[in-house]
This record gives C-alpha cells, sequence and structure tokens, in this order.
C-alpha cells in the first residue's frame, strides 16, 4: 500500500506541478503570467504597457520597472522551475494524503516524491 501511495503522490505532484508552470489552460495561465509580469516585467509587457497608454491619449510615462528587482527575478524563476515548484507542491500533496491515507515517514515521502516529480519533468518536451 506504501509503494501504491508513493506513485500516486509522485504523479500527482507531476501533474499539478505542469499545469501550475506550464500548462496553457487560462484558469492558471492568466494569474500566472500576471503574477510572473509584476515580479520580473519584460521587455514585451512594458512595450504593450506604453502602446495602450498612448491609444488612450495618456501622458506617456515610463513603466513600472520589476516591484521587487532581483527578488522578483528570483521569484519568478522559482516559479518556473519545475525541479522547484514540485518541491512545493509534493509538500502538499503529501500533506493532504496524511490526512485522508495513512502515509509512512510523511518527511521522507515528501523529498522523495518532489525528486520524482522532478526527474519525471525532464521527460517533458511539450
Amino acid at each position: 500500500m506504501g509503494f501504491l501511495v508513493f506513485v500516486l503522490l509522485a504523479l500527482a505532484t507531476f501533474r499539478t506541478t505542469r499545469l501550475l508552470i506550464k500548462d496553457e489552460f487560462p484558469p492558471v495561465k492568466w494569474p500566472r503570467d500576471k503574477i510572473l509580469n509584476w515580479l520580473d516585467p519584460d521587455d514585451d509587457w512594458k512595450i504593450e504597457w506604453l502602446a495602450k497608454r498612448n491609444l488612450a491619449g495618456e501622458k506617456l510615462v515610463d513603466p513600472p520597472d520589476g516591484h521587487l528587482g532581483a527578488l522578483g527575478r528570483t521569484i519568478a524563476y522559482l516559479m518556473t522551475c519545475p525541479w522547484c515548484a514540485s518541491v512545493w507542491v509534493a509538500a502538499g500533496a503529501t500533506y493532504i494524503a496524511t490526512l485522508f491515507t495513512s502515509v509512512q515517514l510523511p518527511w521522507l515521502m515528501w523529498p522523495a516524491v518532489a525528486g520524482v516529480s522532478g526527474l519525471l519533468s525532464l521527460f517533458d518536451k511539450d
């Protein structure tokens, strides 16, 4: 039973992580892109921002830079890295699994599940 729980947790963690960092599903993609643009605005975002202001007849001003600077870029990277994000998804999945099943050694299951999820992301070429 323990091995089956481990496999299911690893697969669920992989799929949830991919949904959060890569998928184009609009209810997930839109807030993810907004958060990433706030943390680390890129040049395309700045150009779009300036174009909208110009069409509205507003006075052009420089768009805001990243609100958090290097910290924002770091957090944005961690949000898009499958290895990094899978650690937090695995923590949540392991915690939820302990509420409904008997997960043996959850403090060891968590990093193992995150590691397997990270390894699975190496084979995800999409």
